[in-house]
C-alpha cells in the first residue's frame, strides 16, 4: 500500500473518531476503513474490545447493528435479510446495517407531558412511565440498554425521612437506547454513586452534553435540550476514572413545544 493511501486512511479516521462515538459508526479503526472504503484486505489480527467488533464477543446477546461479512460467504446473510440493510460493498467484503424501528407512537401522542424511564424496576410498560431493569436490553421495542456490560441493582438512602431511589449502577459506560419522533426534546436525568465520589459525562447522539459532573450519595439532575433528527436518542453515562462508577435513577424526556 503506497504511503500516500495510508496516510488519507489516517486522516479519514482521525475526523470519523472525532466526530462519531464508537456505538454508532462501523468504521471504529483504520483496518475496517481499508477493508470497506479502500477494498483492502487487511488479515492481521484486531483486538476486539468494542461492541461492532464483527465477532462473538464476550457471549453478547445483542443483535449487531452492523455486520461485515466476507464475499465468500455473503450467502449466508439469506437468512438475515428480513433484519438487515445492505449499505456498501466492494471486491471482499460487504457491510450491512439493522433495519431501523420505528417509534412507539403511544407514548409519544400530542397530550403527553413526556416519557419517564425508572432505572432499577421491573420491566412493565404503564403508561407515560417505563421500569427498566439491568437486563432491559434494545431489541426493537423502543428502548433498551445497547451494551451488554455489568449493571448492578441498588438503592440510594435518602436523609430526612425520605424514601429510599432505586436505580441501577456500573463502572462500565452506560448507553441507553429511545426510539422517538423527530423534533426538540428537553432531557432530565438523575444520577448519583453510593462508593467513592466520581465524575462522569454524559454524551447524546455523539454529543458531549454533561461534562465533569461530580457525583455522590446525594442525587444529582441535570438538564439538556437537543433535537432529534434520526428517531432515536443513544445516551452514553462515561464514567472519567478508571475504577469509579455511575448511578442513574430516572430520565424524563420530554417533548418542546412547537407554538
Amino acid at each position: 500500500m503506497h504511503s500516500s493511501q495510508l496516510s488519507r486512511g489516517m486522516e479519514w479516521l482521525c475526523r470519523g473518531l472525532w466526530a462519531k462515538p464508537k456505538y454508532v459508526d462501523p468504521f471504529g479503526h483504520l483496518e475496517c476503513y481499508l477493508a470497506i472504503g479502500q477494498d483492502v484486505a487487511y488479515l492481521n489480527n484486531y483486538e476486539a474490545d468494542t461492541d461492532h467488533f464483527p465477532t462473538v464477543y464476550r457471549q453478547r446477546n445483542l443483535a449487531a447493528d452492523y455486520l461485515v461479512v466476507r464475499h465468500t460467504h455473503a450467502h449466508q446473510m439469506e437468512t438475515e435479510k428480513k433484519e438487515y440493510n445492505l449499505v456498501m460493498k466492494n471486491s471482499y467484503n460487504r457491510l450491512y446495517r439493522r433495519k431501523e424501528t420505528k417509534p412507539n407512537l403511544r407514548f409519544w401522542q400530542e397530550e403527553t407531558t413526556g416519557l419517564t424511564i425508572d432505572f432499577g424496576q421491573t420491566p412493565v410498560e404503564a403508561g407515560t412511565e417505563i421500569p427498566v431493569n439491568v437486563d432491559t436490553l434494545y431489541q426493537g421495542q423502543g428502548y433498551g440498554w445497547v451494551t451488554d456490560t455489568q449493571r448492578q441493582l441498588f438503592t440510594s438512602p435518602q436523609r430526612r425521612d425520605q424514601t429510599d431511589l432505586d436505580g441501577i449502577c456500573s463502572n462500565q459506560d452506560g448507553v441507553f437506547r429511545v426510539d422517538l419522533p423527530n423534533g426538540r426534546y428537553i432531557v432530565t436525568s438523575t444520577h448519583c454513586n453510593q462508593e467513592q465520589p466520581c465524575k462522569i459525562d454524559l454524551i447524546a447522539n455523539g454529543k458531549r452534553y454533561i461534562r465533569n459532573l461530580t457525583l455522590n450519595q446525594h442525587p444529582v439532575t441535570t438538564s439538556y435540550s437537543i433535537t432529534i433528527t434520526d428517531q432515536k436518542l443513544i445516551q452514553v453515562i462515561h464514567p472519567r476514572q478508571t475504577g469509579k462508577g455511575w448511578g442513574w435513577l430516572n430520565c424524563t424526556i420530554k417533548p418542546m413545544s412547537t407554538e
